[in-house]
């Protein structure tokens, strides 16, 4: 009994042994590559390996060679041999099977293979001693890849009905004896929608070359095939091989984009935010991708339409130069968004019709808001809003003083008993009054004054700042200053902040911020002073 209890002690704990053996093995050697080892064993030097288009090189007698492939594959493997001086490709017959791990394979004599554009099959031994005999050798490519005997047919792809495509053939003799083409016609088609040009020369001396085309002329949405046969004096006698194509009808095919983004069937365009009264245009393109004319129909004597429009803010304002678009060729059309009021999300239905047959009916949607800025808001350059001017001219409706952080302190005005004639005192002159004072400073060889301090003024991206004239200073007291917006200085001693208008060619206006200095009538009264005090300055911009 205690040895039978021994034995069942003994055989569980091998058991439990074994099984963590397995496990642990199944654990440890998980095989995640792919890998071809392949050995050359034959008798010949093998050119230009390759399987599943991985290149494994030349491998000559006796060597080997392993790659990783990047997925399971069955395929043969193809092999060049120098026949008669020239390289004749080979595959073996047997597809190789390669799963994760690694595959051997090894080339021998004995290996059944084929004479891929010769059509000879057997061994490896047998059909290179058949080809290295003295005799004519056929050898046919086409785009550079060899014209497999009987293999699957070339395809001349999809041709538009009433097109044609020609593929050029070249015929080769890589035999060591005079090669002759003996058909008549030398090349013949079993399909005349594939017209074969023939050969000019019939002979071709070893090594030489002769060339012929196919023309596929498609007659109809049908796959059509041919096959083409070649007589000659080779052993083989007959070299045939197989065509195939298939046509089909050229269409149009309408695309619309904006810039380089493609803009979907019933997809959506946003012109985003737009000040109220002011414009913003959009280019978009029609583009014919397809291979036919694109023709646009004209709908309410337009190409381009637009429907769901009710408020009428976009407008179409150019429409495209013509209805017909070449394939490859576009048209442009320009729409326009201009809000007159504050609002979000106004819309409207794009909608061109075309002879498409996919989209004969395109159509898009584009959005927008309608914006506005109230004195005292932060605008585009990241400063305060001070003047509206209620509507768009010369290129701007707002006025924007730059932040705190930006002004300067101490400056000059330059050109001190200089008259600098053209400036001017009024709303919306700063900025030419800056560049009249720039010009003569530049001039004089003043730098850091003013007018510069402010042309020069780098913010938020924006570089178009000015020092403001008169007027335009005193906006920025009664709207900011009094306000207590904008960080404008309220000491008695250091209030002063220069303008662009001169006053005459000693004295320039300013403009004290502690009180504003205006008179009894409520005018503006600013003190003339000298160009040479160093004040306050702060730049603005318009848009």
């Amino acid at each position: 009994m205690k040895k039978i209890l021994i034995v069942i002690v003994l055989f569980t704990l091998f058991f439990t042994f074994c099984e963590d053996d397995i496990n642990n093995n199944d654990n440890n050697n998980i095989i995640t590559t792919t890998s071809l080892k392949i050995s050359n064993h034959s008798s010949y030097n093998l050119k230009n390996v390759n399987y599943a288009s991985v290149n494994f090189g030349d491998l000559n007698i006796g060597s080997n060679k392993t790659m990783d492939l990047n997925a399971d594959n069955i395929a043969p493997i193809y092999f060049e041999i120098d026949i008669h001086n020239n390289p004749i490709l080979f595959k073996t017959n047997e597809l190789i099977t390669c799963n994760k791990g690694i595959t051997e394979k090894a080339i021998l004599d004995t290996t059944v293979v084929t004479g891929v554009g010769i059509g000879d099959t057997g061994t490896l031994k047998n059909v290179y001693e058949r080809l290295n005999k003295p005799q004519p050798l056929l050898d046919i490519k086409c785009n550079n890849s060899v014209v497999e005997y009987h293999a699957e047919p070339i395809d001349f792809g999809q041709v538009s009905l009433g097109a044609s495509k020609n593929l050029i053939f070249i015929i080769k003799n890589v035999g060591n004896l005079q090669l002759e083409l003996t058909g008549s016609p030398l090349i013949s088609s079993t399909n005349s929608v594939f017209f074969v040009s023939q050969p000019v020369n019939k002979l071709i001396n070893p090594g030489s070359t002769v060339q012929f085309t196919i023309q596929y002329t498609p007659a109809s949405e049908n796959e059509e095939v041919s096959i083409i046969t070649i007589p000659n004096n080779t052993e083989g006698l007959i070299f045939t091989f197989n065509v195939k194509g298939k046509g089909y009808i050229s269409k149009p095919k309408i695309n619309i984009k904006q810039g380089t983004v493609n803009i979907d069937q019933n997809s959506e365009y946003n012109f985003s935010n737009v000040l109220y009264n002011n414009k913003k245009e959009v280019a978009f393109s029609i583009y014919n991708s397809g291979d036919a004319n694109l023709t646009i129909a004209s709908v309410n004597s337009a190409f381009v339409n637009l429907a769901d429009n009710s408020t009428g803010y976009f407008v179409v304002t150019q429409q495209p130069l013509g209805a017909v678009i070449n394939p490859g060729d576009s048209r442009n059309f320009i729409i326009t968004f201009n809000p007159t009021v504050i609002g979000n999300n106004f819309s409207a239905l794009v909608s061109i019709k075309s002879n498409c047959s996919v989209n004969e009916d395109f159509s898009f949607h584009i959005k927008g808001n309608g914006i506005g800025y109230s004195l005292g808001e932060t605008g585009p350059a990241g400063g305060l809003i001070f003047y509206d001017k209620g509507y768009l001219s010369d290129g701007w409706r707002f006025l924007e003083a730059s932040p705190a952080t930006t002004e300067f302190k101490d400056v000059k005005w330059g050109a001190l008993s200089t008259n600098i004639t053209g400036t001017s005192v009024e709303i919306g002159t700063g900025k030419q009054n800056t560049q009249i004072i720039i010009s003569r400073l530049n001039q004089l060889s003043e730098t850091g004054k003013a007018a510069q301090v402010c042309n020069n003024l780098n913010y938020n991206g924006y570089n178009d700042w000015f020092l403001p004239s008169k007027n335009e200073l005193d906006l920025m007291y009664q709207n900011l200053k009094k306000n207590n917006l904008g960080g404008f200085s309220n000491d008695y001693l250091d209030c002063g902040y220069w303008s662009s208008s001169q006053a005459d060619s000693g004295n320039v206006w300013l403009q004290y911020f502690d009180d504003g200095t205006q008179n009894s009538e409520g005018t503006w009264s600013s003190l003339f002073s000298n160009k040479d005090y160093s004040i306050r300055v702060r730049a603005v911009r318009s848009f």
